[in-house]
């Protein structure tokens, strides 16, 4: 169905963005101790699009590519946010914010594509938990 290969590669989009800008920003935090949390939060975007790319090759799919106009954008905002405060408080704030972005996101996306299936609509609103999880992991930080 359109509407479940639309959501899911949503889902693939959202984790891939968000676990390379999670690269981006642990090169701006040697030896801080946030440096630990964003590694975590990598991981589990990483793992989150890999268990999605499972399932839309198991619908003989493939996601949608992540626009590299996205991408590097991303890395430039990152750039210029971290060139004169690389504070953990900033860096936190900063994937905190990415983090609220990508609820919305992918609230509007569930919102768009009601007519998913069950287990896909459950895969997005896995996503926006972990999201909302990453918050409460780096509010210590602010």
């Amino acid at each position: 169905m359109a509407t479940d290969n639309e959501l899911l590669s949503d889902i693939y989009r959202a984790s891939r963005v968000g676990a390379e800008t999670l690269d981006n920003l642990i090169s701006k935090t040697k030896n801080s101790d946030i440096q630990e949390e964003l590694k975590r939060e990598k991981k589990v975007y990483r793992d989150f699009q890999d268990k999605t790319f499972k399932e839309i090759r198991s619908r003989n799919e493939y996601p949608k590519p992540v626009k590299k106009a996205q991408i590097k954008m991303s890395k430039m905002g990152i750039e210029m946010n971290t060139m004169f405060d690389k504070s953990q408080s900033h860096i936190a704030d900063i994937v905190i914010q990415g983090n609220n972005m990508g609820i919305i996101g992918m609230t509007k996306s569930i919102n768009s594509n009601k007519h998913a299936d069950k287990n896909v609509n459950s895969l997005a609103n896995e996503l926006v938990g972990i999201q909302k999880e990453n918050i409460e992991h780096l509010l210590k930080y602010l």
